[in-house]
Formats: structure tokens, sequence, C-alpha cells
């Protein structure tokens, strides 16, 4: 009996060392095939976009000079710009019981002329630009022997709305009416009777007035741009040109002739 309890004591711890030997076989191979795995490859960064050619960079300066042209043609097609002399007569009217007006003033004005149409050959637009208008006249104060020439030169910016016909041949036909401002940069005067002559003026009279008025006109076409045109008009002061506190009030008044070139 004693022999078969030793016997069965040996078998169980030959079976267990078996069994261990077993366990630590079968780990490093499990790690063997773990570490034999391959990593997962790693993306590799976006490569950068390609600098633009010198020949891409010249292409679209080019192209954007190219647009800047087309915005000039279209300004044109509303636009004209000309060149003005405006032979005028002037006068001063005058409110006061104590001083009358005598006689007028001839001179000549010039300026520049724009015109923006509200579309391409349409028939109503805006007039304005920057034109010298010379404008005076001689009154007479209380003595009859006190006589004043007063002489006052506008740098004015018209604003009138203007019609023009459709072209008949070579001629179009214009009206214009609207108002003007004016900064007087030159005023002198003459007094005979006080030995005065050609003196500043600029204490005496206001330095910025505004005129109504309009005219009548007519156009030669030259070309596809290219215009003549004269016509008559009439403007006429609104506010005192003098700055005296006695009462009087003086307005300027001019009619006259404006001729010249559209381009």
């Amino acid at each position: 009996m004693k022999k078969i309890i030793l016997l069965f004591i040996v078998s169980i711890f030959c079976c267990s060392s078996i069994y261990a030997q077993e366990e630590t076989i079968d780990t490093p191979e499990i790690l063997m095939e773990d570490a034999d795995l391959e990593p997962e490859p790693v993306p590799a960064p976006p490569s950068p976009p390609p600098a633009p050619k010198v020949e891409q960079i010249e292409e679209e300066v080019d192209d954007k000079k190219f647009d800047f042209e087309i915005d000039v043609e279209s300004i044109r097609d509303n636009h004209r710009f000309g060149l003005a002399l405006t032979p005028t007569i002037s006068w001063l009217r005058i409110k006061s019981n104590e001083i009358e007006a005598k006689r007028g003033r001839f001179s000549v004005g010039y300026g520049l002329v724009i015109e923006r149409y509200f579309a391409k050959n349409g028939h109503f637009g805006i007039s304005s630009g920057l034109m010298c208008t010379p404008v005076g006249g001689r009154y007479q104060a209380p003595d009859p022997t006190n006589e004043i020439t007063l002489r006052i030169r506008y740098w004015e910016i018209p604003f009138m709305f203007k019609y023009r016909t459709n072209q008949l041949g070579y001629f179009t036909y214009t009206a214009q009416l609207g108002i003007t401002g004016g900064l007087a940069t030159s005023t002198r005067y003459d007094q005979p009777s006080n030995s005065i002559e050609d003196a500043k003026a600029r204490k005496l009279t206001q330095p910025l007035n505004f005129t109504w008025g309009g005219g009548v006109g007519i156009e030669y076409a030259l070309g596809e741009k290219l215009a003549a045109f004269g016509g008559l008009f009439y403007h006429s002061t609104w506010f005192n040109a003098v700055t005296d506190d006695d009462g009087k009030k003086i307005t300027p008044a001019n009619i006259g002739i404006r001729g010249g070139i559209f381009f």
C-alpha cells in the first residue's frame, strides 16, 4: 500500500512538472509572435504647393491691366470732357434808392466741361466742370460824380441738368438748367472821383455766391467722340455780392455765348 501511494505521488509530481514546462515554452512563442508584428506605417506630411512661376505672375498682371482698360472704356461711354470759351456781357442788378446801375462789362471766361449721361447715347444727363467767370459792372453813388466800377472773378462749379435730342445728321440740339456755386478769387474796383484805380475790393465783396441759370445749344459731330458745340446762356446771382450794411443789394448777372469742343 505504501508503494502504491508513493507511486501516485511521484506520478502527480511528474505531471505538474511537465505542465509547468509547457507554459514556459508557450509564453515566449506568444511574445515572439507579437514581436514579429510590423508597425503601422506613418502617413507622410503633404507637400507644399509649388511656387507660381514668373510667367504666371506676368499673365495675372496683364489680365488686371486689361480689366482696367475695360473700365476706362465703360466710363468714356457715358462721360464726355470738353474745353470751353465764354464771351459774356455782365451787369449789376441793384436794389437801393440811393444808387443805380449804369452800364455793364464785357469779359471772356474759360473752363473745363464734364458731362455724364444716365445711359449710353441717352437723352438726359448732368453737366458740370470748372469754369472761370468774370462779372461786374458800373454803378453810381448818390453823388452823380461818384461812379464805381466793380470787377469780380469767380471760379465756378456748375451742376446742370441737361437734355439732348437724337443726332439729326451731324447736329444735336441741347438745353440745360441748374445752379452754380462760385468762389471769388479776385475782386477789384475803380473810383475815379477818389483817384482809386484797380484797387482790391476783397473786404467789400462776399467770397462765396450761387447763381441759377440755363441755356440752349447745338453740337456738330466731328467724329465718334469729337464734337464742336456752341450756345447761349443766362446766369443770375442769388445773394448780395457786397458786404455793405447800408441796405443796398448788388447782384451780378450775365448773358453770353459758350463755345468749345468735346473730345
